[in-house]
């Protein structure tokens, strides 16, 4: 919308697409200045009422947060210090959306689209005589596009996999301008269509039946069932006091367990990198133990020295205040195993794939 309204529309309507970018997800509050450079550097002018809105929409979107000092917190610790922690190689729990796609990846999942984005170009290629006839608002949207396309699928393949459904979208304006404004061939069938318009329409067909399949493949593989962990967190629920902390070795664990029971605290629940913010001790202590790396001792460290090392049970007693530890058995075998042979950790619930201990 706001990539729409920078080619062809007023400032205020610039102004309030902004703003709601900032306002609903201050963390792609970079993009609308993203989009804005890639639509200067296409239609080579400086709107500067249009460039204005996009910066006080942005501000706007920020300051009227609740908490526009602790949002800007966040975006500090979630945009800025997670780039550069993840490029400089720090081995944090990072989530999956966090590291750049794999070739593999991309060839699995991005093939037809690819294949059509390149068709696109090649038709925009040899079409290149025919930008002379086209309007500036024309030529606008497919050098912006086109900037964009390729910023976006760098930092797909290079930062963070999680940018392709901005690769994907102006990837999408692309092929439609290509075969908008560069092959218009004469309708040739009874039904109006021309060639150009039928074979789109057969791709069109097949992305739809392809894309859904995988959609659905997706679903199945790594969607969570409704009542994932809904035992552990009944039985917490059911027998700890309110306010005790439960030890989560999977941070993403704790949006399941939250849903079912808020009685407790939880160690994490956001990606760890606000953990590591937090404090770096306290972090790697946690995580060589969600990594199953240690059982009996864990570190502060991200290099551990043997003088380094302290008691598991000393640190989730006095250093995290824990009461209860939930896992996972398939996660964290070594760990479970550790517990269950401890006495200092007493199993109270298990079932098939989850175990609590209370920590005596």
């Amino acid at each position: 919308i706001l990539f729409s309204f920078l080619l062809k529309g007023r400032w205020w309507p610039v102004l309030l697409a902004s703003f709601g970018v900032a306002w609903v997800h201050l963390n792609f509050a970079w993009v609308p200045v993203l989009v804005l450079g890639a639509v200067i550097i296409a239609k080579r002018s400086w709107e500067w009422p249009k460039i204005g809105a996009v910066l006080s929409g942005i501000c706007l979107g920020w300051l009227l947060r609740p908490n526009f000092i602790g949002a800007a917190k966040l975006f500090y610790v979630q945009v800025i210090q997670q780039i550069f922690q993840k490029q400089g190689g720090l081995p944090l729990l990072f989530g999956k959306e966090n590291y750049p796609l794999s070739f593999e990846i991309l060839l699995r999942n991005f093939t037809p689209f690819l294949l059509l984005l390149i068709l696109a170009l090649v038709v925009i290629w040899l079409g290149a005589g025919k930008m002379r006839e086209l309007s500036p608002d024309q030529k606008a949207i497919i050098w912006s596009s086109s900037i964009l396309a390729a910023v976006f699928f760098l930092f797909t393949m290079l930062v963070a996999r999680r940018a392709y459904n901005f690769w994907a979208e102006f990837g999408v304006i692309i092929i439609a301008a290509a075969f908008s404004y560069f092959y218009s061939g004469k309708p040739t069938y009874r039904s109006g269509m021309s060639p150009a318009q039928a074979l789109l329409g057969i791709i069109f067909v097949f992305m739809v039946f392809y894309s859904g399949s995988r959609g659905v493949m997706a679903i199945d593989k790594n969607t969570y069932q409704p009542t994932e962990l809904q035992e552990p967190a009944f039985w917490l629920r059911d027998h700890s006091e309110v306010g005790d902390i439960v030890f989560n070795l999977r941070w993403p664990d704790f949006s399941q367990l939250f849903f079912w029971n808020q009685k407790n605290y939880y160690i994490g629940g956001l990606d760890p990198i606000f953990q590591y913010a937090h404090n770096q001790g306290l972090y790697w202590k946690f995580h060589y133990l969600a990594a199953d790396q240690v059982t009996k001792k864990t570190c502060g460290a991200i290099a551990c020295t043997r003088d380094m090392l302290e008691d598991t049970y000393e640190v989730l007693k006095k250093d995290f205040h824990a009461k209860y530890v939930i896992l996972t058995k398939i996660e964290n075998p070594a760990v479970n195993q550790f517990m269950a042979s401890d006495p200092r950790f007493e199993r109270v619930f298990e079932n098939a794939s989850e175990v609590v201990y209370l920590i005596k």
